[in-house]
Order: structure tokens, then sequence, then C-alpha cells
């Protein structure tokens, strides 16, 4: 489960990184609730309608870190996600501890929830 969570994750990223709005709608849950470093929040929607406006921009992005805790249906994520790119027009540097949920639905593993914290160290 682990691989298929982990594989699952690059996929999301890459598609960040990418606008690639038909593989973040296959791997954003129905419910998601997504927090940002900077205490703004988005459903699925907004989200998406965010990222192909681009509103946000991703040059890099990288993992670090990451462990996945299984619960059956639902794994948590925690690790460190840094990234560079442009957020509205602006340059953006991201340093952030993570926490992500992920649940199994319909077979398949998805996004839930995510929040971030800068990292300080």
């Amino acid at each position: 489960m682990e691989h298929a969570i982990a594989d699952m994750e690059r996929r999301r990223y890459e598609a960040m990184r990418q606008a690639d709005i038909a593989v973040l709608r296959e791997v954003l849950d129905d419910l998601l609730v997504y927090a940002h470093s900077n205490s703004a929040t988005d459903d699925k929607e907004s989200y998406l309608a965010k990222v192909e406006a681009g509103y946000f921009r991703y040059e890099t992005i990288s993992i670090e870190e990451q462990s996945i805790l299984v619960l059956s249906d639902v794994a948590l994520l925690r690790g460190r996600m840094r990234a560079r790119g442009l957020l509205n027009g602006s340059p953006l540097t991201l340093d952030n501890r993570f926490l992500a949920v992920v649940r199994n639905s319909a077979g398949q593993w998805r996004l839930l929830s995510y929040q971030p914290t800068p990292a300080t160290t």
C-alpha cells in the first residue's frame, strides 16, 4: 500500500509542477481540504481553478523525509516539501513540513487533506 500511496504523491507533485488538471482531478479527493502555508484554504474545485488560471506555478518541488502510516483505508503522510515558483505572479520559495491525509476511494488513493507549516530548521 505504501508504494501505491507514494506513486500517487509523485504523480500529484508532478501534476502540480506541470499544471496538469486531468491528473490533479484524479488524485484529489472530492472532499479535499487544502490548507496553504499562508493560511488560505481551498476545496477541490477552487484549488483546480487556481492551478488552471496559473495562480500557482511551480518550477521545482522536492519532497524529503516522507513517512507513510497506513490505517486501513486512510493514511497519514508526514514530510518536508520544498518548492520554488510563482504565487499569483510573485516569486515564491517554500520550505514546509506537512501532514497529508489520503484515503482509498474506489480502489484509488486520493489526497483528502493537506496542511503545511513553514519549517524553522
